[in-house]
């Protein structure tokens, strides 16, 4: 068996996603039994609020303007950024947790 060897960033996000698991379990607790449809729905709206974030960052008007405008610009991006990565792991962690429910409960 060939092992994949983790970026950087990769390594990062399981970090994040494992921490964000704990909260999450913390919040409601382990939730065995979930269907389907909740497992689906509670994962689509995290998904949606991903791609909310990815389309503000992606047609927010670009940086013009003095130095000053220049600089907030950014900096909204980079908020945006930042958000849309918090999103991104509350989704994985959502769905690490339905797939470990399947691995549990169909075996």
């Amino acid at each position: 068996m060939t092992y994949y060897q983790l970026t950087r960033g990769e390594s990062a996000a399981l970090a994040a996603i494992g921490a964000e698991r704990g909260r999450q379990v913390e919040k409601w607790g382990d939730q065995p039994g979930r269907s389907p449809v909740e497992w689906i729905a509670i994962a689509t709206e995290e998904l949606g609020e991903t791609a909310k974030e990815a389309n503000d960052l992606h047609f927010a008007p670009p940086p013009r303007g003095s130095n000053q405008e220049i600089v907030y610009a950014l900096d909204i991006a980079e908020a945006t950024a930042a958000r849309m990565r918090t999103e991104l792991v509350q989704l994985a962690a959502v769905c690490l947790a339905w797939a470990g429910h399947l691995y549990t409960e169909t075996r």
